[in-house]
């Protein structure tokens, strides 16, 4: 038998007498209540805490918070969506088109005059 063995053989015959075996249950129990009291005595100090402090800085920081939001939502970038920017981009394909042709137009005019001129 190893020492191992021999300590649990040990520890086992001296739990089979009565006065080992209450003194072990005596020394759970008595562990068993320090936890149950310890236990008791955190939940009573988290009853009886003042969270006012605690709650002012998480109200405060929820205040910054709609701020930073209100300033985000009025951005005029956060307004833009892609209806609105395909909206922008046909207007100003349409005006850039309508100068063009009014550019084409005025050389088509020149064009036709330095013509007649040059048949004149």
């Amino acid at each position: 038998m190893t020492n191992n063995s021999v300590s649990r053989a040990n520890a086992q015959a001296d739990l089979d007498r009565p006065e080992v075996a209450f003194e072990a249950m005596t020394n759970k129990l008595a562990a068993l209540v320090a936890a149950v009291e310890g236990f008791a005595a955190r939940q009573q100090e988290l009853h009886s805490r003042d969270y006012t402090q605690d709650l002012a800085r998480i109200h405060a920081c929820q205040d910054d918070a709609a701020a930073a939001l209100e300033t985000l939502a009025s951005s005029p970038a956060l307004q833009l969506t892609p209806e609105t920017i395909a909206g922008q981009i046909y207007h100003a394909t349409a005006r850039a088109g309508e100068v063009e042709r009014q550019h084409f137009g005025a050389a088509r005019i020149d064009l036709v005059s330095m013509g007649t001129e040059v048949s004149a």
